[in-house]
């Protein structure tokens, strides 16, 4: 018996992928902000063991880890229990082609809530961050230290460099 391909989405079906896709990308920011991909480094666990080692609620931590399975962030076993996928391992600080960093700049309100905020650059040409914070992004981040490391962070992630500028 041959096994049947995936079925390809329809229009809608791709669509409302598509438009769903920030819930996907702030459960895929918890994972890293959490750093369960490095918990998960020396093998499967279960929702309720990765709950205990992040100090998390393990009902809610259940879901966010079935959504990113669904995406292929991780695998989930016949045993319920979680395991990195060759995507999730990206998500692990201690390996070179990492974007934990980028992917937690991302997800950060320092970037999240201007991206909630695009119609009103969209409207009126002005930046959302200055709208959002009332100051340019560069003014932000010299004001907030903590926000200047993550941004400094997800800049190293994504330029494939491991030491710091």
């Amino acid at each position: 018996m041959s096994e049947k391909e995936p079925k390809e989405p329809s229009p809608r079906e791709a669509l409302l992928q598509i438009v769903n896709g920030y819930m996907i990308s702030q459960a895929i920011y918890v994972l890293a902000k959490l750093d369960i991909p490095d918990a998960l480094a020396d093998g499967p666990m279960s929702s309720e063991e990765l709950a205990g080692t992040v100090d998390a609620d393990p009902r809610s931590l259940h879901r966010v880890l079935r959504s990113v399975a669904g995406v292929g962030v991780l695998s989930q076993d016949d045993d319920g229990r979680f395991a990195l996928t060759p995507m999730g391992k990206l998500l692990r600080s201690d390996v070179e082609s990492s974007v934990k960093g980028w992917t937690i700049m991302r997800g950060e309100p320092v970037l999240w809530r201007p991206w909630g905020e695009i119609l009103h650059s969209v409207k009126t040409g002005k930046p959302a961050f200055d709208h959002v914070f009332s100051k340019p992004a560069f003014d932000s981040l010299r004001d907030h230290p903590d926000d200047a490391r993550l941004f400094d962070e997800a800049m190293r992630s994504i330029s494939g460099s491991s030491s710091a500028p």
